[in-house]
């Protein structure tokens, strides 16, 4: 095949981009030459593939958005497809990206901008949401704090990974090891069962700032 990948197709080009994506700008390079040789997908997976190594490695969040860029016309060509699952775990990638280099704003654009565009509600980019908050101090608290009231509203399952970040963002803004212990008796209330990093992380906020 092809450097810029214009001889792949389908799910070879998948994880041709995937693979290209372990160096910067290699899977949005790859993903690029594709989208001008051929245009739009059929499938999105590419997507998913593009953001991979995006969310393993810091400083690659202005990556992720220009991936993201391309998946938001990709969906505007058929709103059916913001329902699918791989939008989801596209988006929960990019703004795990934007939370890997302290770029909470962008990390909290971004799952706007995707549930404006239809993408359902789910549990892992809330989740991914609310831990990027923990790069905004007490206004991130904040956020972080409401996120999980729309959770509940909306009636999006939460996990340990929700809580988990959720005291994560409460340990770095300070002040706040009461919220933080509360949260446990939480998640007793809705049956999930705490892990290793949520009592490690409970203590850490609970640490005299």
């Amino acid at each position: 095949s092809r450097a810029d990948g214009s001889a792949l197709t389908g799910s070879a080009l998948t994880a041709a981009v995937s693979a290209a994506s372990g160096e910067p700008g290699g899977g949005l390079a790859l993903l690029e030459a594709a989208l001008e040789e051929t245009g739009l997908p059929a499938r999105g997976g590419i997507f998913v593939g593009a953001l991979r190594g995006c969310a393993a490695q810091p400083g690659r969040w202005e990556e992720a958005l220009a991936v993201c860029g391309h998946l938001e016309k990709w969906i505007e060509q058929d709103p059916r497809r913001a329902s699918q699952p791989l939008v989801v775990r596209a988006l929960t990638a990019a703004i795990a990206a934007c939370d890997k280099s302290a770029q909470t704003a962008h990390a909290i654009g971004l799952f706007d901008r995707f549930r404006a565009l239809g993408v359902p509600p789910s549990t892992e980019p809330f989740s991914a949401a609310i831990c990027a908050c923990r790069h905004g101090g007490e206004g991130g608290a904040a956020t972080a704090s409401g996120l999980l009231a729309t959770m509940r509203r909306l009636r999006v399952a939460r996990s340990a990974w929700t809580f988990n970040a959720l005291v994560e963002v409460y340990s770095a803004a300070g002040g706040r090891g009461r919220d933080a212990m509360a949260l446990l008796e939480t998640m007793a209330a809705e049956g999930i069962e705490p892990d290793e990093v949520t009592y490690t992380s409970v203590l850490k906020a609970c640490r005299p700032t």
